[in-house]
């Protein structure tokens, strides 16, 4: 349910348009040439996609969950583990990473 719910968010309350022309600034922003942030094990890449996951949430009023789905289906977030993003913070406070990702 909690999936169908994100999947709807992505529709409704992400316009497509939208959503492109802010995830394009991040990645400018952040020198992130390639057209799209990589999920990974590596801290630097779980950083940067949960503090785009962040503004997301901050801009459209979605959950961060939300905010991965849409990004996958527009092919603009890849790799790693489909994970919550619950997880991937759980396992950089496992690694003792003690500045926050956002």
């Amino acid at each position: 349910m909690e999936f169908q719910a994100n999947k709807f968010a992505s529709f409704v309350l992400m316009p497509t348009a939208v959503f492109e022309q802010v995830v394009h600034k991040y990645f400018k922003r952040e020198s992130i040439g390639k057209g799209y942030t990589f999920m990974d094990h590596q801290i630097p890449n779980i950083k940067l996609a949960l503090t785009l996951f962040s503004e997301l949430e901050n801009i459209f009023g979605v959950s961060k969950e939300a905010a991965k789905v849409k990004l996958r289906q527009m092919g603009l977030l890849k790799g790693g583990s489909d994970g919550s993003v619950n997880d991937h913070l759980r396992k950089m406070r496992f690694r003792n990473d003690t500045s926050p990702p956002f």
